[in-house]
């Protein structure tokens, strides 16, 4: 007599209960579902987000909670480069030579060097890269150089900064390995292109910004960065 499969292991299997495979199936959807908003609003070349990732940001904070926590929104917009300031990482430089602190005085950069873990340092280079996206937007241009002010100046206690964000542009080829070292450091001033620059200072507890880029080809392109700013403090 041919035994039933039961018989031949001697014990039943057992699957899950209805309930637990109810909320795993109810889990695995949420999951695809967080990673198809990332995917879809983290598409293309700008680094800004889109329309879609600010709606959920804004009436889905559990959501958006859930991707962070993931590190899933970080971005998935990977595309062919051509060397432009837009495909290349960027950095800021702070001045603060008058800071309170001993360890800020002298010259700050975002990301720091070795900055970890490597995510940050990510977020970092991103939100530099929306600077310069937006770089001659006269309504938007001096949002993230306005917050990164605050922060550097509330953490040192500093009371005016000149904020520079550069481009880091690419290696040649032929310079990887040369014996020149400027020409093989890929962080070599030479390597950096201002892509805007502006002055910041606390008045009455407000931080006020004003832009001093140097156009190229022209003498001087000064032109306040907000709204009616108080005059700069003298150095």
């Amino acid at each position: 007599m041919n035994s039933t499969p039961a018989e031949s292991t001697g014990h039943d299997q057992q699957l899950p209960s209805g309930s637990f495979r109810t909320v795993a199936s109810f889990l695995i959807f949420v999951h695809l579902f967080a990673l198809g908003v990332v995917v879809s609003s983290n598409w293309g070349p700008q680094s800004e987000p889109s329309q879609l990732r600010r709606d959920v940001r804004g009436k889905l904070w559990p959501l958006t909670a859930y991707m962070q926590l993931l590190h899933m929104d970080t971005g998935y917009n990977f595309y062919y480069t051509y060397g432009d300031v837009l495909d290349v990482d960027h950095l800021l430089f702070a001045d603060l030579s008058e800071a309170q602190s001993d360890e800020a005085r002298g010259q700050i950069r975002l990301p720091e060097k070795g900055l970890w873990p490597g995510l940050r340092r990510r977020r970092f280079l991103r939100l530099n890269l929306a600077v310069a996206s937006q770089v001659e937007n006269q309504a938007v241009e001096s949002l993230f150089p306005t917050a990164a002010a605050d922060y550097l100046l509330d953490r040192y206690g500093a009371e005016q900064a000149l904020l520079r964000y550069q481009a880091l542009l690419l290696q040649r080829p032929e310079d990887v390995g040369s014996s020149d070292p400027a020409a093989a450091d890929p962080y070599d001033p030479g390597k950096l292109r201002t892509v805007y620059e502006a002055r910041a200072w606390l008045d009455n507890g407000e931080v006020q910004l004003l832009k001093t880029t140097i156009v190229e080809g022209q003498d001087d392109n000064t032109a306040p960065a907000v709204s009616a700013p108080a005059a700069p403090p003298e150095s």
